[in-house]
């Protein structure tokens, strides 16, 4: 039976912290880390487009000033990032970004080095059903009617919304206008979501008003198309090479008693590709006689999403507490919870099985070795539609006339950098042979395509997997740390392999904070309940049994702990008896407790009601607040900035423990 990576690292086990380090821990640690990526810089085209980028958004003194130290030799970064869920999606998009503030902060302040807090807006993913939708507490769930979103795959970054989403601002108005701030609220929201712009767009509008005074800088992925050429370019060359080492660090995985948290495909490089357009649906690219052979088995091979923090179904009922009674919607699937930067990887079946064409994308903009444009003569140009989606921050950038460096940087090589200055991000060594594969498929779609076909397609038609984005991140930026939920670090326990093979220094992780909120009535009800919230973290069938079992086993605790000393002296292996012993008798006082709770639960409606109350504040099906809730109710009922200050002011970057919101 396999355990939770993340519960066995947070904790300190060895056999996790064999496959990552935890680091964050050791002040040292957190020094390296800083002073191992201020070797490296940003290249002045990527500082430029990144300036491009947020000039789009409301003006920030203190982005601008983090935008100039990151042009600098010297400076670090701290990443963190999120899929672009409906009005941000869940609370801990916020608590990610407020954690990655703090700690460049902290690390600024310890080592003296400028180091600038970045949002990685992860609009590469195409999965609808995770980021068309915000629950609010009942839970009442607010959604864009999508046509058919399941089936979608093309890049959220040009999926644009139609009326629908005046539709949603609209509950959000209905479910929120009686709240205390609920103008500020939404306000935001109007000005951010309209019909016409992508669901990126305006969750980056929005994140960035929200963090304006902390200066977090915002990234685009799409928009740096050509900057991430050459990491698309070594995946397909060094794909049997990458497969090999993730499958091996899957092996040793399994064998401590983890799971991979992404599928491995044989021989399949980390990258999507879009054949019919720029933008249009992507497909995950695979060794062609590796994808015939599952067909001729009829596994078809689907993969899921991988290092995804998902949230579960969220049944419910009760009203918004101080939104003027609003009712619950009861028994709602799905709350959208998805924490990650990654996207999901293949879905459906393999269209048109035995009828593959060969298809050949336009050469006028592709990308030959290390990213050099082949020339416009090569094939036709693009057509009109397959030209990149254009906004004010999203535009991608003019192919260069120069080769790219492995980091993206457009080079010359009559102009190598000085052995004296920084360099540039450690990126991945180009490989001496190309993969094995020469013909490649596309899952999903009847395509295919030759190895020079790939190396020589426009580069805006490559997107990332959950795998490769990382991979990304950390060759175009000087990455100090990386913050991240549960389901993401632990993914990293797969890629620190990857990242050797590559040459490419692995970021510190950082768990990002978490946050329970708590609530003037939920402090009362838990009060009047005789409880606190961490007693709800396991199933509560009446207040008097979860107080009997609190008692009987600090009773215990207290017992044990007196007589461990004296019992070990006798005998030193006694100490994995005590620790059967103190299992055993918890699980039999739980059985108890639960017994005596059904009892008194038959004869106690009052009680069992404040329970289910407490249970859709804090744990709406079971699941933490903060992976379901979102941002709006919040910010209507106590003020945007002020909820984002109260954020601010208690979070406490490198500790991960929970810690309790109380506006």
């Amino acid at each position: 039976m396999t355990s939770s990576f993340f519960a066995a690292w947070l904790g300190g086990e060895q056999r996790a912290l064999r496959f990552l380090p935890d680091s964050f821990r050791r002040s040292e640690d957190r020094k390296t880390a800083v002073e191992n990526a201020v070797t490296r810089c940003v290249p002045p085209s990527l500082a430029a487009a990144l300036v491009r980028q947020n000039a789009a958004y409301a003006p920030s003194a203190a982005r601008d000033e983090n935008l100039r130290l990151l042009a600098m030799p010297g400076a670090a970064v701290v990443v963190t990032g999120q899929q672009v869920g409906l009005f941000l999606g869940p609370l801990f998009t916020v608590y990610k970004a407020a954690t990655a503030i703090a700690a460049a902060r902290q690390l600024s302040i310890q080592t003296g080095r400028p180091v600038v807090p970045v949002f990685w807006v992860q609009n590469e993913d195409h999965d609808l059903p995770e980021v068309d939708h915000c629950f609010l507490p009942g839970p009442v769930k607010v959604q864009l009617p999508f046509a058919e979103p399941e089936k979608s795959r093309v890049p959220l970054a040009h999926v644009t919304m139609d009326e629908g989403v005046e539709g949603a601002l609209k509950t959000l108005r209905d479910q929120l206008g009686a709240l205390p701030h609920a103008e500020e609220l939404l306000g935001l929201f109007e000005r951010a979501y309209r019909p016409g712009r992508t669901m990126p767009d305006a969750f980056a509008e929005v994140v960035a008003e929200l963090f304006a005074e902390e200066g977090l800088v915002l990234l685009d992925p799409r928009g740096l198309a050509e900057h991430a050429a050459p990491v698309h370019r070594l995946a397909l060359e060094k794909a049997k090479a990458i497969c090999d080492v993730l499958t091996v660090r899957g092996a040793a995985l399994t064998r401590f008693g983890f799971s991979e948290q992404v599928h491995v495909r044989p021989g399949a490089p980390l990258s999507f590709f879009s054949p019919d357009a720029i933008d249009g649906p992507r497909y995950r690219v695979d060794p062609l006689e590796v994808l015939g052979q599952r067909m001729g088995t009829g596994t078809g091979g689907v993969e899921g999403a991988g290092g995804v923090e998902g949230a579960g179904g969220v049944e419910g009922a009760g009203g918004v507490e101080g939104a003027g009674g609003v009712e619950g919607t009861g028994g709602v699937e799905g709350t959208g919870g998805v924490e990650g930067t990654g996207g999901v990887e293949g879905a459906g079946g393999v269209e048109g099985a035995g009828r593959r064409r060969s298809v050949h994308p336009e050469r006028s903009r592709g990308m030959s070795h290390l990213g050099a444009p082949v020339p416009a003569s090569a094939s036709p140009p693009s057509a009109p539609h397959e030209q990149p989606a254009h906004s004010a921050r999203g535009t991608a950038e003019a192919h260069p006339s120069t080769s790219l460096g492995m980091n993206g940087t457009p080079s010359s090589p009559s102009s190598p950098s000085s052995p004296s200055s920084p360099s540039s991000p450690s990126s991945p060594s180009s490989p001496s042979a190309p993969s094995p594969a020469t013909e490649w498929a596309l899952f999903g779609h009847e395509a295919t395509l030759s190895t020079e076909e790939l190396m020589n397609a426009d580069p805006r038609r490559f997107t990332t997997s959950a795998l490769l984005r990382p991979i990304l991140q950390d060759t175009l930026l000087p990455t100090a740390a990386y913050v991240g939920g549960p389901g993401e670090l632990a993914y990293f326990s797969q890629l620190s392999g990857v990242y050797e093979l590559l040459n490419l220094p692995m970021p510190m992780l950082v768990l990002r904070s978490r946050f329970r909120i708590l609530e003037e009535r939920t402090r009362t009800l838990l009060k009047e309940a005789g409880l606190t919230a961490d007693a709800l973290d396991k199933p509560v069938t009446h207040p008097a049994a979860a107080s009997l079992e609190a008692r009987l086993i600090k009773a215990l605790e207290a017992e044990l702990s007196n007589e461990r000393a004296s019992l070990l002296k006798i005998d030193p292996t006694l100490k994995k008896n005590l620790e059967q012993t103190s299992a055993t008798i918890r699980f039999a006082i739980g059985k108890l407790a639960s017994k005596v709770g059904r009892t008194l639960a038959a004869k106690d409606k009052p009680a069992i009601d404040r329970l289910a109350a407490l249970r859709v504040q804090l744990l709406p099906n079971g699941e933490p607040q903060e992976r379901v809730y979102g941002l709006p109710y919040y910010a209507a009922k106590y003020g945007t900035r002020a909820f984002i200050s109260l954020v601010m002011k208690t979070v406490v970057p490198f500790e991960g423990q929970q810690e309790d919101l109380t506006p």
